[in-house]
């Protein structure tokens, strides 16, 4: 599915052993980074705004 919504992003999962973190890694060509860094502003706004990210902080990508 996202390869028709977003063709422009490179996917990447990793998975630690032994219950280790895993990771979800985007990237692609220009301009994928400000359109992350949008995308997802806009999405911690909108639940901060809603009160469900108390204490979330955000920064710059």
């Amino acid at each position: 599915m996202e390869r028709k919504c977003c063709p422009f992003f490179d996917f990447g999962i990793e998975v630690g052993r032994e219950s280790g973190p895993v990771w979800l890694r985007l990237s692609g060509r220009r301009g994928v980074k400000d359109f992350l860094s949008q995308a997802f502003l806009g999405l911690v706004r909108a639940r901060r705004d809603k009160g469900a990210l108390r204490g979330f902080k955000t920064g710059t990508v």
